[in-house]
């Protein structure tokens, strides 16, 4: 193998000990990863994909392999060759097959690749689900042709878990209509009353009453990091208030949309906002006008 492959992009993440159980998402995963080819984990910044995923990997009752993608990971051969690796750490013996020799030269031929994944990927006896995290920072279109070309000839005992950000640029409407895609979106991933209560309350040990929960429920609609960021801000000024505000002006979440939603923006995008914030109500000839 490559030897400057990162060896914990390729390791399920560890659990932590302040975790809520999603005893219910973990459950629809583990019951029906198994029965699509294609699995899509996907919805904005802080709703908890990987945690999710995280704690399904270490309960699942068949193997799951894992890839942490970034930026870098752009190219086939880099992609395909930590796919490799992930996989080898549920089935130490594909680092000797065909498929291993292949990803274990200079730039072998894609078409290559994709028939000796398959060809091992059919020799599968029991199901193994390829986790691919973060998978919206992959834009590079030959990935993307392979890996919708891997989905249209899986064998039946490989699936692939995608979670991202938003809908990768995958014949999705396709699989949608073959039922072989699963899709979790952000109704499947917000907390339930009794999650949000659990954390708050249990984890971070703020002793809120029934109508004080039912209206952070109600404002954050289940939004994850939101609960956990004003409650972070809570702790640190107990005093203040008697209430989470959940709020842009919360120091926590101004931060985090700063730094994990606006600072990622392209650049026109972003003009675009900062043109168009002056105004109470926007239309297209409006934003016109000011773009």
């Amino acid at each position: 193998m490559d030897p400057i492959l990162l060896a914990t992009k390729t390791q399920v993440p560890p659990l932590t000990r302040q975790l809520v159980a999603r005893t219910q998402l973990v459950s629809l995963l583990d019951n029906n990863v198994v029965l699509h080819k294609l699995t899509l984990l996907s919805a904005p910044a802080g709703y908890g994909k990987t945690t999710s995923l995280v704690q399904w990997a270490h309960l699942a009752s068949r193997p799951v392999a894992w890839l942490s993608l970034d930026e870098e990971d752009n190219d086939f051969h880099r992609f395909f060759r930590y796919v490799l690796e992930a996989w080898h750490r549920t089935h130490p013996e594909i680092i000797d097959s065909p498929l291993g020799l292949l990803l274990s030269g200079i730039n072998p031929q894609a078409d290559d690749v994709l028939a000796s994944f398959i060809n091992i990927a059919d020799r599968l006896e029991r199901d193994l689900a390829i986790v691919l995290d973060d998978f919206h920072l992959i834009a590079d279109e030959s990935i993307l042709r392979a890996l919708a070309y891997l989905v249209d000839h899986l064998p039946p005992h490989l699936h692939f878990v995608l979670a991202g950000r938003e809908d990768p640029s995958l014949p999705l409407a396709r699989y949608r209509a073959r039922r072989e895609l699963l899709e979790i979106r952000i109704p499947d991933l917000r907390f339930l009353p009794a999650e949000t209560a659990e954390f708050l309350n249990s984890i971070m040990t703020l002793d809120l009453g029934q109508r004080q929960l039912a209206g952070i429920q109600q404002e954050s609609e289940g939004w994850i990091t939101s609960l956990q960021l004003a409650a972070l801000g809570r702790r640190m000024a107990p005093a203040e208030t008697e209430n989470i505000i959940l709020s842009g002006h919360q120091r926590y979440i101004d931060d985090y949309f700063r730094d994990e939603v606006v600072d990622r923006l392209p650049e026109e995008v972003l003009r675009f906002l900062l043109q168009t914030s002056i105004l109470d109500r926007l239309n297209a000839e409006l934003g016109n006008a000011l773009n």
